[in-house]
């Protein structure tokens, strides 16, 4: 059976999440995503929630959720969130149950279904191929460690970055619009007001006070990322996750960088960022109109 998860199977569907990832990890021999507890990983569902209530669909059998996928609705597209299997259920069709219900929705919304996927799982790219999905732009999935000190920059290289502020949204949104179609109102609002205190925003402003760029990031036991972001040009970007390493000391977040942004790379990689894997945007439907240059960041979470 089909139907949306409810309040009470948070914990439920955290575990889920946690069992489902690292195990597809382990399997392929790679070390698990998640090394925190089973019960850190509610604060997906606590986010998603506050953001889409009601957007998460679950796998029932005999009591037992054995698979669960999130998607976001925003003004410009849909987005298909994490979408698990228990391990014990693999093969049964589940993913594809989900995924085409998320399909519908999106179809009779009239919007682009968007996704971020790994380049590894096979199975998973053929799941979206079948469905029409179509590959977009390459993400190189980096680590940078920070010390536990922290890292040191100069004032130089963290010019015209100060923190955003809700007065700032309607311009974090024009300027991700004209780069790359995306509306992400809701999501900024989200991590602006910062309620829970797991979340910070930063923005670039040039010489004449206009925000050139902004990026994100969330720090929590269970997720660690530099992300969501969108940004002019990579020595703005650079600038913009240089002001957001020192929340994560002792820890390494994850950023998720345009391949293509090879400026950007070399310099990560000369601060000692290692890649760990490439994930890929996909579309099932029309892209959105990009209007100027410039980059996106995606995450994990909350998108």
């Amino acid at each position: 059976m089909i139907r949306t998860m409810a309040k009470e199977e948070w914990e439920e569907v955290g575990g889920l999440i946690h069992l489902a990832t690292n195990t597809w990890y382990v399997n392929n021999g790679k070390p698990p995503v998640f090394s925190c507890y089973q019960n850190d990983l509610k604060f997906f569902c606590e986010v998603y929630e506050s953001l889409d209530p009601n957007c998460c669909l679950v796998a029932e059998e005999n009591g037992q959720i054995t698979a669960c996928c999130f998607y976001h609705p925003r003004p410009t597209h849909f987005s298909l969130g994490i979408m698990c299997v228990h391990p014990d259920f693999y093969g049964r069709g589940l993913a594809r149950q989900l995924l085409q219900e998320i399909v519908t929705r999106a179809s009779d919304s009239g919007k682009t279904l968007h996704l971020i996927s790994s380049a590894q799982n096979i199975d998973s790219f053929s799941l979206y191929n079948k469905y029409g999905f179509v590959p977009n732009e390459v993400f190189q999935d980096m680590l940078l460690q920070v010390p536990e000190a922290g890292l040191s920059f100069t004032q130089q290289e963290l010019s015209g970055v100060r923190p955003a502020k809700a007065s700032d949204i309607p311009k974090l949104v024009s300027l991700e619009r004209s780069i790359n179609g995306f509306d992400h109102t809701k999501d900024l609002e989200f991590i602006i007001a910062n309620e829970s205190g797991h979340w910070n925003c930063h923005v670039m402003e040039d010489n004449q006070a206009q925000i050139t760029g902004f990026l994100c990031s969330v720090n929590h036991a269970c997720s660690k990322i530099i992300g969501l972001g969108a940004m002019r040009n990579h020595t703005d970007s650079l600038a913009l996750i240089k002001s957001h390493l020192n929340n994560f000391k002792g820890f390494s977040p994850l950023l998720l960088i345009p391949a293509k942004e090879k400026e950007l790379v070399q310099a990560l990689l000369k601060m000692k960022a290692k890649n760990i894997e490439i994930h890929m945007t996909q579309s099932l439907g029309n892209i959105p109109n990009k209007t100027s240059t410039g980059f996106f960041m995606p995450t994990f979470l909350p998108e």
